[in-house]
């Protein structure tokens, strides 16, 4: 049996993996730090390859995001056709090229009440999830971490 579609398993090959965009589109507002765009490490690939099933499922999709090292004519707008805001943060003493930010310039909650996202995703490992916490909290919508 070929191994090639995502879901598949050598131990199963009678089960099938699903058409990505069988199920409704979702509207997905991404609270992420350091920058999946900028920054590269094994989490930046993870997140956007995240995306990349994400466009295949026909998800809409914004991100929020930090970057304090890039400069601001640099930063990418978009990626695979989502758009990408940025909010201040400030680099990690010890690792200056992570950015991390509590989104005092309220851009993600600008993203939010304008999108009205179905479900709020923050990945972060470091102050992002305080203010995704409370967006979640004062619009109502779920919160995936």
């Amino acid at each position: 049996s070929s191994n090639d579609s995502l879901g598949s398993s050598t131990t199963s090959s009678h089960l099938s993996t699903p058409a990505l965009n069988q199920m409704p589109s979702l509207k997905i507002c991404f609270l992420v730090e350091p920058s999946p765009f900028t920054y590269v490490s094994g989490y930046a690939n993870r997140y956007q390859e995240t995306l990349k099933f994400l466009k295949q499922a026909d998800d809409k999709i914004q991100v929020v995001t930090t970057d304090a090292n890039t400069h601001h004519t640099s930063l990418p707008k978009h990626f695979l056709g989502y758009p990408i805001q940025y909010t201040l943060g400030v680099p990690l003493p010890m690792y200056k090229h992570v950015t991390l930010s509590l989104d005092f310039q309220l851009n993600g909650l600008k993203v939010i009440r304008k999108m009205k996202p179905d479900v709020i995703h923050v990945s972060t490992p470091g102050f992002m999830v305080f203010p995704a916490i409370v967006y979640s909290r004062l619009f109502r919508i779920p919160l995936v971490m």
